[in-house]
């Protein structure tokens, strides 16, 4: 069971949609100030792809770029 840090850490990432940068890079670099704050354990799972995909609205080819 996640606990309510990790959801927030989730719902937080929210992408500008006028952004000029790559949505891969975005989310690379949410993911990544995601992981830094502590909001997952070492050794946790992050969620699975396809919910990752459906949650950022992306291909599968977009999140393994990220």
């Amino acid at each position: 069971m996640r606990s309510t840090k990790q959801i927030r850490s989730l719902e937080s990432l929210k992408f500008d949609k006028d952004s000029t940068t790559p949505m891969y890079l975005r989310i690379a670099e949410g993911m990544a100030e995601i992981l830094k704050s502590g909001a997952y354990p070492v050794g946790y799972s992050l969620p699975p792809e396809r919910a990752l995909c459906e949650r950022y609205g992306v291909s599968r080819m977009t999140l393994r770029q990220a």
